[in-house]
Parts: structure tokens; C-alpha cells; sequence
């Protein structure tokens, strides 16, 4: 199983979500991701919150739509066996937030209330002739920052390195998708299954649907995906999240590197200012407040 190396504990035989944190209260989230490396973070950020880890498709199955919902459907079944009632908070990152999407899309179908939605880095695809600039901006912005950051924590010698790993890699002398971080051994990996990316048609592709939900989407600044801080494309969640959508903006060097603790602290924040949840008061811990 991909998720034998998580700590945690299974809430019932079989399950493939992880319960990673324990709390006297009766507020859970679940969060899709497809590692563990966002973990201590968000653990440490909620330490009120009984937090569940649901493990994406990326680098496991085909980014189809009849694979996203399969996997969203046994998902669905968890939750509901863990919480038979609602409300649902769910959340997710990358290829995960997607997932969480279509799990709450699923859940309100069979009349389940998900007040909420938080999305890290989650794009969106829109017709709009100004987006491929756009994309190819942040883009190699998002490069200039990452290489600039890997330079940096090295020493002269190693940059050296670092710099000639880059160049056999324009040149086509490392594999297409090669890291010069990972050529030199920099980067941890936590030995999950990886695949090749495998792309996807236009009739297989998956597709977002409209949802009564509210929604706090999250985007690095310096990412890939750092153009959302601009109000023209954010309409796309206008249209998706008819309960009404926050983009803010956060810390981190690049798509793969948000700031993890930043995350924690806007998605409390932002169940706190819905009433979800409430500051401690006068001998109160931190509780969920139904709606």
C-alpha cells in the first residue's frame, strides 16, 4: 500500500485513509495530498483538530475522470463510516485538491453538508487569451526562484556541480523530467511509488463542477500559479464555488514548497472567521461549532 510508510492509524481495517491526530473535540478534517511531507506542519498548526490523510492518484493512477471519481467514491464511503454526519471540512493540495473537490461534490449529491472547501495550488483551466503568457511568466519564475534557492544553501564547489547538472540537462544528457537537486543527492524523497506522467485526452479528462460550497484558495506567491493573485483569474471560482471563494497568497519558494505552517495558519484562521471554529475562551478548547 502507498501509504505503509505514514504514520498514523487506520480508523477501521482495510481503510485507506490515515488518522494522523487525535482530538477530544468533534472537528475533523480531511485532507488529500500525495505525500506525507506537509504532515507536522498542519499537525502542529491544528492541534485541536482530528486530522485524516487521504492519499491522492499522483504518480499512482491516471489523472482520468473515471479514476479521480472511483477514488473519490471509496474515499466518500471512509468519511461517512468515520463521520456519519455532517458538516464535512475537507482540503487538499496539488493533484489532491482536485480530489477533495470531487469527494465534496459527491458528498453533497447524496444531500451531505461540505460548508467548506481549502485548496492549495490547485489550477484551473480558462479561456482567456492572456493565460499562456501568463503561465510562461510565472513559470520560469518560479524556476529562477527554486534554482536561485538551491545555489544559495550551496558551496562554491557544489555550485559548480549544480551548474553543469543543469546544463547536461538542457542538453539532453539527463532524463527530460531530472532534478540537478536530485542529481547531487539534495532532495529527501519518501520513496513513494513515482510513473511517468502520462497524458490525458480531452474526453478523459476531468472536469470541475459547480458547488455550493465556500471556498479558501491558497497560491504561492512565487509559484507556477502566483497569476491568481490577479482578479481576472480568479472568475474561473467565481463560477465553481457558488457559496463564495478567498484567493490569498502565501510563502514559498515554488509550487512544490508552499510554506506549510503559513497554510495551517490561514486555513485556521479561515474556520475560525466562518464559526467553524472558536478561539480558546475562558477554560474552552478549540471546538466545531455545527452549523
Amino acid at each position: 500500500m502507498v501509504t505503509y510508510r505514514w504514520s498514523g492509524s487506520r480508523p477501521f481495517p482495510g481503510a485507506l485513509m490515515l488518522q494522523t491526530t487525535a482530538s477530544s473535540t468533534s472537528c475533523r478534517m480531511f485532507w488529500c495530498a500525495p505525500g506525507s511531507v506537509q504532515r507536522p506542519d498542519l499537525e502542529g498548526g491544528w492541534p485541536d483538530i482530528e486530522l485524516y490523510h487521504l492519499r491522492s492518484y499522483y504518480a499512482i493512477l491516471d489523472s482520468t475522470a473515471s479514476n479521480i471519481r472511483a477514488l473519490a467514491a471509496h474515499y466518500v464511503q471512509e468519511i461517512r463510516r468515520v463521520q456519519p454526519q455532517g458538516p464535512y471540512l475537507l482540503g487538499g493540495y496539488c493533484e489532491g485538491a482536485r480530489l477533495a473537490f470531487e469527494i465534496a461534490k459527491q458528498l453533497t449529491t447524496r444531500d451531505a453538508q461540505v460548508p467548506i472547501l481549502a485548496l492549495v495550488e490547485l489550477d484551473l483551466p480558462q479561456q482567456d487569451w492572456a493565460l499562456p503568457v501568463v503561465r510562461l511568466y510565472f513559470r520560469y519564475l518560479q524556476r529562477v526562484r527554486y534554482h536561485a534557492a538551491q545555489l544559495s544553501a550551496l558551496s562554491a564547489l557544489r555550485r559548480i556541480v549544480y551548474v553543469i547538472a543543469w546544463i547536461r540537462r538542457c542538453c539532453g544528457r539527463l532524463a527530460p523530467h531530472a532534478n540537478p537537486a536530485r542529481y547531487l543527492r539534495l532532495a529527501n524523497s519518501d520513496r513513494t511509488i513515482r510513473s511517468s506522467p502520462v497524458s490525458v485526452s480531452a474526453e478523459d479528462a476531468h472536469v470541475l463542477e459547480p458547488l455550493k460550497t465556500r471556498a479558501l484558495m491558497l497560491y504561492v506567491r512565487g509559484g507556477i500559479n502566483g497569476f491568481y493573485r490577479l482578479k481576472r483569474f480568479q472568475k474561473a471560482w467565481r463560477h465553481l464555488c457558488m457559496g463564495g471563494e478567498t484567493v490569498r497568497m502565501i510563502d514559498g519558494e515554488a509550487h512544490g514548497t508552499p510554506s506549510w505552517r503559513e497554510v495551517a495558519h490561514q486555513v485556521g484562521d479561515f474556520l475560525g472567521r466562518l464559526g467553524y471554529l472558536r478561539t480558546r475562551g475562558k477554560g474552552e478548547s478549540l471546538a466545531s461549532v455545527r452549523a
